[in-house]
């Protein structure tokens, strides 16, 4: 959990520091990628919301 945390109290402080617009860069990126991109993952990817759900879901377990 240390590795994870790395430094702060819980995981929705950890996700609050990720970028999303990087996260989102790096994706799209996978789209030019040769491998093939299940059709559930490509729906999660052009989700602009992602990261602020995933961020919900988990400061809602951690309460």
């Amino acid at each position: 959990m240390d590795i994870i945390l790395n430094g702060c109290t819980n995981l929705a402080g950890r996700f609050a520091q990720i970028d999303a617009y990087l996260v989102q860069k790096e994706m799209e990126n996978t789209k030019n990628d040769s491998e093939r991109i299940l059709p559930a993952i490509r729906k999660l990817i052009k989700d602009s919301d992602l990261i602020m759900k995933i961020s919900s879901l988990f400061s809602l377990h951690a309460k």
